[in-house]
């Protein structure tokens, strides 16, 4: 089996485990039967691990090595899987949510550093992390299912389905038990002093660093802050039934999974630059012209997908070109520095996700609430994609001078 295959499997793997918070909350208070403010501190049991983690994991694992890692993680993993059902209390779920909260951030920082030790070039480089994503958010989706399918077959056992995470989690631990994984490139790194690995940190002070930070902050505003509000602006905006504005919303996430998937083979043959142009210039007017044309109301008689008005799915659409963004801004980024450090730089990214991602959030909301859905979307919107677009050619200078030092 090579090891580009091996490294998507495991990222498929992260995907089906990892995307469980919406379910979590739902069932704690409806399965659990715990207060609505409870619940709504369940994402701190995953957060806080994970940003803990990304700072110090990074040295651990470059000690141990990746597939030693992998390996003990997954056992780790699978014995909670196994333990979790039998427990059956608000407290097992916590408990299960900041292990695979330390589980994402272990998988997550080994697969990025990786995906350098297996491709040649700059353009596979970010093909394969393309890739990696949209079947990332491809398993998301599925995970998602899954976890409906174990609620709606047995209701009172629902989380049994921890038991078929233990299942793959089985089947990715013996792939990488009685496999080869070649980290000879890495090996320098492995043998430095702790105080040594940090010192890498250095790059946070670099100019093209800044500018990822900036695109990143954007990017995340799009998908993950827009994301967030989607449902409630289909719902209290368009007037949509609530269970449709979710359906709808999830139209999102598929956009960003197909954007991925083209753009891992557009990737080959495109500088990524001029790709990013012109799906950034269609997005911007795309983007004004759907909420420019959106009436409060249009859809208050709405009853099904069907008949849903074209203009909710116009938000949806962004998804599709906005895809490829992140995990392309991410292979850049990788492939400016060297290998020994790919580990600490995806940490380094995951706690600004994080931070990100909550902060987008958070200001849409006050936007929300200052402005009102439209002028808040259409600021949270177009304010990004246009940073995104200004800077796109700086970015490429940056990355281009920091290849040329390391080279």
């Amino acid at each position: 089996m090579s090891n580009k295959l091996k490294i998507i499997l495991t990222f498929i793997g992260l995907s089906l485990i990892s995307t469980g918070m919406p379910v979590f909350v739902m069932q704690a208070i409806n399965y659990y039967h715990i207060s609505q403010n409870s619940a709504g501190t369940l994402e701190l049991f995953s957060d806080f691990p994970k940003l803990i983690a990304s700072f110090i994991m990074f040295t651990v694992l470059i000690k141990v090595g990746f597939r030693r890692s992998l390996i003990l993680t997954y056992i780790v993993f699978i014995l909670v899987c196994l333990i979790v059902p039998f427990i059956n209390t608000i407290n097992s779920l916590r408990a299960y949510i900041i292990i695979s909260g330390l589980v994402f951030v272990i998988i997550k920082i080994i697969a990025y550093s990786s995906v350098g030790l297996v491709t040649k070039n700059d353009r596979e480089h970010a093909s394969l992390i393309n890739l990696m994503e949209a079947l990332y958010t491809t398993g998301s989706i599925v995970g998602l299912w899954l976890y409906s399918g174990f609620i709606h077959v047995m209701p009172e056992e629902w989380n049994r389905v921890f038991w078929a995470f233990a299942g793959v989690s089985s089947l990715l631990l013996i792939m990488w038990f009685f496999t080869k994984f070649d980290e000879s490139q890495i090996e320098k790194q492995e043998e430095l002093p702790l105080i040594e690995q940090f010192k890498g940190i250095g790059f946070l002070l670099n100019r093209g660093f800044l500018i990822f930070a900036l695109l990143l902050a954007s990017y995340e505003t799009l998908e993950m802050g827009i994301g967030s509000w989607l449902p409630y602006f289909n719902s209290g905006i368009l007037e949509l039934p609530e269970a449709l504005s979710i359906q709808i919303a999830s139209f999102l996430a598929i956009g960003i999974a197909l954007g991925r998937f083209a753009g891992t083979f557009i990737l080959r043959y495109v500088k990524w630059y001029k790709m990013f142009a012109v799906s950034l210039a269609i997005a911007i007017v795309l983007t004004a012209l759907i909420l420019s044309n959106i009436h409060h109301g249009v859809g208050k008689d709405v009853q099904s997908i069907f008949n849903a008005p074209l203009i909710a799915f116009g938000i949806p659409l962004l998804g599709f070109f906005i895809g490829p963004i992140y995990p392309t801004l991410a292979s850049l980024l990788l492939t400016s520095t060297p290998k020994a450090q790919h580990a600490l730089i995806t940490s380094v990214i995951m706690v600004l996700c994080a931070i990100f991602d909550s902060g987008s959030a958070k200001i849409i909301g006050v936007l929300f609430a200052d402005l009102g859905g439209v002028k808040a979307f259409a600021f949270a919107t177009l304010v990004p994609l246009g940073i995104l677009f200004f800077f796109l050619f700086p970015y490429k200078k940056s990355t281009e001078e920091r290849t040329s030092k390391e080279g």
